[in-house]
């Protein structure tokens, strides 16, 4: 019984290690069709990411971007993945 508990704790230990997690980032002027946008990366929340979210802002409004000045666990509404799809909702991040 022991063992089982302890394998069960290092699953669990695993689990939470791997989690993923990221944000959802927005900045003045990121608006598409009159609608402002968030850009939706998993990874911790770094320069790097704040970045990649401008980029992929910029092709999804197709023009330049203002830097990312706000970050969100989440974003309902206009929501932009990493690989730049368009959501209504995004979560876990």
């Amino acid at each position: 019984m022991k063992k089982v508990v302890v394998g069960l704790f290092g699953a669990y230990v695993a689990l939470i290690a791997v989690q993923s997690w990221g944000a959802c980032y927005s900045g003045s002027g990121w608006k598409k069709d009159g609608n402002s946008f968030y850009v939706c990366i998993h990874g911790e929340e770094s320069w790097a990411n704040r970045h990649k979210a401008e980029a992929i802002c910029e092709k999804a409004k197709g023009s330049k971007c203002d830097p990312v000045s706000t970050y969100s666990s989440s974003c309902n509404g206009h929501c932009y993945d990493e690989s730049g799809k368009d959501n209504q909702s995004l979560s876990g991040y």
